[in-house]
């Protein structure tokens, strides 16, 4: 028999370790080595890390030290310390969201901590940023589905949003053998459960919020998870999603999921989808106005959801008008502005696959021709369809 050598290692220095390889050596013991023991002893005096700032080590009871606002695991004692430390701590501090996500969070907890920022009405009534496109026809998308008759589908193989006009495009394409059996965008064949839910926790570590969305939207509606739907949504508002801030939102005020009502949390979560273009959000702020009877701010509201190519407001625009509270110039340009925004988000694939949508809703089966055969002419007559089926 071989014999082999004992070898006792300390686990903070290395103390011990081989200088040479030694393929009869044995490793029997890992220990902490009398040196490190005498370090530790003559240490204990040394503020504890999470009592120091993490970037410049200050510490003290006259340093004023504030724990980073996502994981709450370390300090720092200015703005200046956090913003050099970030490059540092940023991987650390996303691995501790996701911790948080597999032990369960208390969602409560951070609604109530976003909820004591105020927000300044320059900030509320801020023109909101532009809405995004699509990722195959460049269109802008609506956040409210529907709106238009624009509908999106997140693509969990690659994350993007498509809009309906180019998911019916492709969806006719093979149908018909044009086109094969995969993603519109990255190509992907057909991925199974555990291959989509594989590349969103990907994109999620990479704080991709869409996927955020996305995964609370499956949490809620597939798996009646509530609270992790609210964990989601709300590392999604963290990360300034306008949809996820408005799905905490309904969620507060509408009591799903067995929540209790709170206004308060669901006026902070409409005003941040708001700021961020949210169509619905910011009708919702009007009607909240509205109700307590402050009308200018309401009326400022309903014009900017109509900017934004919604429709509800329309008519209590129209009272605004008529009541005197809204100028003839401002209701005007919202008019203008309303029509322009919906032109923008229109194209023939997109009013195509409204059209058919419609059609299948109100009971008609796609693949039955005889009941399909009046749509499709009347699209072949507005020249949206040509004869061969293919879309202008």
């Amino acid at each position: 028999m071989n014999s082999e050598t004992s070898v006792s290692i300390c686990i903070k220095c290395g103390a011990g370790a081989p200088t040479q390889r030694n393929d009869k050596a044995k490793l029997l013991c890992l220990k902490v080595c009398a040196s490190c023991e005498e370090k530790d002893r003559n240490s204990s005096s040394v503020p504890d890390i999470k009592d120091q700032c993490a970037a410049c080590g200050k510490s003290g009871e006259d340093i004023n030290l504030k724990s980073c606002n996502a994981c709450k695991m370390v300090k720092y004692c200015n703005r200046e310390c956090q913003i050099a430390h970030r490059s540092m701590h940023k991987k650390e501090c996303r691995q501790r969201a996701f911790l948080e996500i597999q032990n369960g969070i208390n969602v409560d907890n951070i609604s109530d901590n976003m909820k004591r920022v105020s927000i300044s009405d320059d900030k509320l009534f801020q023109e909101p940023p532009a809405k995004e496109d699509c990722s195959i026809c460049f269109q802008p998308m609506p956040y409210v589905d529907g709106l238009c008759g624009v509908k999106t589908t997140y693509q969990p193989c690659c994350g993007k949003l498509i809009c309906s006009g180019c998911l019916f495009a492709t969806v006719w394409g093979k149908h018909h053998g044009n086109l094969k059996k995969c993603c519109i965008f990255c190509r992907s064949k057909d991925l199974s459960e555990e291959e989509e839910l594989t590349r969103c926790k990907e994109r999620m570590n990479a704080d991709h919020a869409e996927t955020f969305y996305y995964m609370g939207n499956i949490m809620y509606h597939e798996k009646g998870d509530i609270d992790k739907a609210l964990e989601m949504w709300n590392l999604g508002a963290n990360l300034g999603h306008a949809a996820s801030h408005h799905s905490i939102a309904d969620v507060y005020l509408h009591e799903y999921g067995g929540k209790k009502k709170d206004d308060k949390k669901a006026q902070y979560h409409l005003e941040h989808a708001a700021i961020g273009g949210h169509e619905m959000a910011r009708h919702s702020l009007g009607i909240n106005e509205y109700n307590v009877g402050n009308m200018d701010r309401a009326m400022k509201h309903f014009m900017m959801a109509a900017r934004t190519g919604y429709d509800e407001p329309l008519k209590l625009l129209k009272d605004g008008y008529s009541w005197g509270i809204v100028s003839k110039d401002e209701y005007a340009s919202t008019l203008r502005a309303h029509k322009a925004s919906q032109d923008e988000m229109k194209s023939n694939g997109r009013i195509v696959a409204d059209r058919l949508d419609q059609a299948r809703n109100s009971g008609i089966d796609p693949n039955d021709r005889e009941g399909m055969a009046p749509i499709l002419k009347e699209l072949i007559a507005e020249g949206r369809v040509g004869k061969n089926g293919i879309i202008n």
